[in-house]
């Protein structure tokens, strides 16, 4: 099992405090919280779990620190199905998140990265015999740059087809974006790589058209405005589910794991399609990983 995963996800894990609050609070305010909790989180976690939850075989790479907090990330990644063995124990402190989530489901977050920091090409070597056999990777950009662009050279000479997550958006080499297969980004991110404002669905298709030029897929979330595609064979909007937010703190990780997993079958617009209908589901939900839904309620399988 070690050595076999049709996913391998890079990625950062954090222990999520979060505490439930009426409004988020703006500068200089002191709220008290009507409810606090500790989840497992991370975007490289929480996608995935969101993977492993959909029945498909996943590795996860990242960093722990020797603590309480790394031992339970290990364990609640397990628990939703995710092989930990290439979790890194480093010498230092667990990531840790704290977020504020309000009535309306609206959130703010600040992020320690601790152990994430940590992981080194190294590190990714040692993954090259899952690499050899499986068929997509994901990864996410809060982790070391040089460490991401490693995995994608590796990743793609071995065969493996590259789901990248530009998020949080920061500088990328055109030479290796455009070893990426499909591009997953929101307003900020696309207008930032395509040098145009981004601001709703017309906005996206053109952002889109700009970078076709270096990504084959792109994928545009726009939040409860939907989704935009564009490719070189069409270029489409599929529209957000409706429904009433709690806390949306793990839907776009949901989004993306979901539509990872669902590549399996080569169809970009039902792969989005379920990331929809996952993600929509998450925001009814508290926390993080423990949002996330299983396959059978977001698909008939």
């Amino acid at each position: 099992m070690k050595n076999t995963a049709d996913f391998v996800v890079l990625g950062s894990s954090n222990v999520d405090y979060v505490a439930k609050v009426p409004h988020l609070p703006v500068g200089g305010e002191t709220i008290q919280s009507d409810k606090f909790s500790i989840f497992a989180g991370g975007k490289g976690a929480n996608q995935a779990a969101a993977i492993a939850k959909s029945n498909k075989k996943v590795v996860y790479i990242g960093a722990v620190g020797q603590d309480n907090n790394g031992n339970f990330l290990k364990e609640e990644m397990k628990k939703s199905g995710v092989n930990i063995d290439y979790v890194f124990e480093k010498e230092t402190s667990t990531g840790v998140s704290l977020i504020a989530t309000s009535k309306k489901g609206e959130n703010f977050i600040i992020t320690h990265a601790g152990a994430n920091k940590k992981l080194t090409k190294s590190d990714i070597d040692k993954i090259v015999p899952v690499l050899e056999k499986s068929k997509y990777v994901l990864l996410h950009w809060d982790i070391e740059k040089d460490v991401g662009e490693y995995f994608i050279k590796k990743a793609k000479e071995l065969k493996n087809k590259i789901i990248l997550n530009l998020a949080p958006v920061r500088p990328i080499s055109e030479n290796i974006l455009k070893l990426v297969d499909y591009l997953i980004v929101n307003e900020i991110e696309a207008s930032y790589l395509s040098n145009l404002e981004v601001k709703n669905i017309e906005d996206s298709k053109k952002a889109g058209r700009i970078l076709l030029n270096q990504v084959a897929n792109i994928i545009i979330t726009l939040g409860e405005k939907g989704v935009v595609i564009v490719n070189k064979d069409f270029e489409t909007h599929i529209a957000a589910e409706k429904i009433e937010a709690v806390d949306s703190t793990a839907a776009g990780d949901t989004f993306i794991g979901v539509f990872a997993s669902q590549l399996i079958e080569e169809n970009i617009l039902n792969a989005v399609r379920a990331a929809n209908k996952a993600a929509a589901i998450s925001v009814t939900r508290y926390g993080a990983m423990p949002s996330i839904p299983e396959l059978a309620e977001y698909t008939n399988k």
